[in-house]
């Protein structure tokens, strides 16, 4: 599953390996609803495929102008 994040408080700790929609997944494959998504994921969902898809488009015709 790639990367990883350490997700943690003070009585537990473990490892955040991908996110689908609002769920987050473990390295052991368990599901976690994510209630602390950052404003993108909150609203669209972790890994949205339109998304993604729109992101892979604008990048093949122009990513920096500044």
């Amino acid at each position: 599953m790639g990367r990883a994040c350490v997700v943690t408080d003070s009585a537990n700790r473990f490892l955040i390996a991908c996110g689908e929609n609002d769920r987050l997944f473990d390295e052991a494959g368990r599901s976690y609803i994510d209630l602390f998504s950052a404003h993108g994921a909150a609203w669209l969902g972790h890994a949205n495929p339109v998304v993604g898809a729109a992101i892979a488009h604008q990048l093949r015709q122009v990513w920096n102008t500044g």
